[in-house]
């Protein structure tokens, strides 16, 4: 349980199968249950429809809820452009990453695995998302190398909880590609600090070699 969940005891997964129960059909779905009222999920227009605030939608995200314990409803155009004018308005994707992230609490969806290297597919929009500390160095390594999540943190010297927080997000839109354990090995990659060191020392040694030139035009 530290290192592993099941989003689908969470609101982030009750919303993915919703979701594709709705765009299965091309119905909006209402989605009720004391602890956050009533959600409307619209696949035609990607965006969630909710009675509460964000704040009180991802408090209810960090809380595990039984799917049996909600009620699920079809909804009407005209419903939905009448709740459109009082309710709060998310994109899907916007809202299901910001559910990840509670849900997760710096623990992996239990599907996950430790070994097999991750294929980021393409970069989710960092202006737009909210994001755990260092996620352009994770998105790069992941983007670039098909490294291992049990890897990923002693690769970039960061703590495991964001590396796998950032995981969970980007999994649950569809963003994150697992390989073949048997897949060629991530080509190794050190931490930014040593890099930095490495060129410090090539500029001290290019600094010398100057130096040198310099003496010798001097002396000839």
């Amino acid at each position: 349980e530290g290192i592993f969940y099941r989003p689908e005891n969470f609101l982030q997964g009750h919303i993915q199968r919703v979701l594709s129960q709705a765009t299965e059909r091309s119905v909006a779905v209402r989605m009720s249950v004391a602890g956050f009222q009533t959600i409307v999920v619209d696949p035609l227009t990607q965006r969630i429809l909710s009675a509460v605030p964000l704040s009180a939608l991802l408090a209810a995200g960090r809380i595990p809820l039984a799917y049996k314990d909600l009620r699920v409803d079809p909804v009407s155009v005209e419903e939905v452009n009448a709740l459109s004018d009082t309710a709060e308005s998310f994109g899907t994707e916007s809202l299901l990453w910001r559910l990840a992230l509670r849900a997760s609490r710096g623990r992996l969806p239990a599907d996950a695995s430790l070994d097999a290297p991750v294929l980021l597919m393409h970069w989710p929009n960092l202006t737009r998302l909210q994001l755990p500390p260092h996620a352009a160095r994770i998105l790069g390594l992941w983007s670039r190398y098909q490294t291992p999540l049990g890897q990923t943190p002693a690769s970039l010297d960061i703590p495991q909880r964001y590396v796998f927080s950032l995981y969970s997000a980007c999994q649950s839109i569809g963003l994150m590609k697992p390989q073949d354990k048997q897949a060629k090995p991530p080509a190794p990659v050190e931490a930014p600090v040593k890099a930095h060191q490495k060129q410090g020392l090539f500029r001290m040694l290019l600094s010398k070699l100057s130096g040198y030139s310099d003496l010798v035009k001097t002396t000839s």
